[in-house]
């Protein structure tokens, strides 16, 4: 995980508070249909969706180190 998302977002309680406003948001596009609540939902879900990304990359490191032959 990047030092940025870990010190940023680290820990379930403020992955939950991301994810929370993330749903927050799309509820708000559903009802209003505006471009501007598409966008704010579309930024949220890209965030979750990058903490995610780095936390499987993080998982595939630790579970397959990579070798370093020199």
């Amino acid at each position: 995980m990047s030092k940025q998302i870990k010190d940023e977002w680290s820990g379930p309680r403020k992955f939950y508070e991301k994810v929370r406003l993330m749903r927050n948001a799309q509820k708000i596009y559903f009802q209003t249909r505006t471009t501007a609540a598409l966008e704010q939902a579309k930024v949220w879900e890209n965030e979750v969706d990058r903490i995610i990304e780095a936390t499987e990359r993080n998982k595939t490191e630790r579970r397959e180190p990579k070798l370093k032959f020199e």
